[in-house]
């Protein structure tokens, strides 16, 4: 595993002392800038995809069991950075709607997308993830 994808799972996955990602904890702030900073120093595109899949581990938060994109929706009505930082995560995840991530990770021949899929918990059985409920169609534009 190369430093950069190490530094990457590092920001977007869950502390054990929050239960947020710093993607997350970006996303709820409606930090825009860091959200996009943080996909941008991503090793690919299947990284970002994946990063927007993890959810909140913490049960002290009502953002428990959410994703990065869940947690934006709710704050989106509101806030015109929140709607923003919702069409960039709607852009990342565009190339994977209906594709199963662990499948796509597979196919492509990236162990370390593999392994770290699985040690998120993949179900090897998903033939297909479901961005509707990941991601509001309603309010991007694809």
């Amino acid at each position: 595993m190369n430093l950069r994808r190490l530094m990457f799972e590092a920001i977007s996955t869950p502390t054990h002392w929050s239960g947020l990602s710093l993607l997350h904890a970006y996303c709820i702030m409606g930090d825009f800038e860091s959200v996009r900073l943080i996909l941008a120093c991503s090793p690919s595109r299947l990284d970002n995809a994946i990063a927007l899949t993890i959810t909140a581990a913490c049960s002290r938060t009502d953002h428990t069991g959410k994703t990065a994109a869940e947690i934006t929706e709710a704050f989106s009505h509101d806030s015109t950075p929140h709607r923003k930082i919702l069409q960039l995560l709607g852009d990342v995840a565009k190339p994977y709607i209906s594709r199963s991530l662990l499948h796509v990770a597979v196919r492509s021949g990236t162990y370390d997308h593999v392994r770290w899929l699985l040690k998120l918990g993949a179900n090897v059985n998903e033939v297909r993830i479901d961005w509707n409920t990941l991601l509001s169609h309603d309010k991007l534009i694809f």
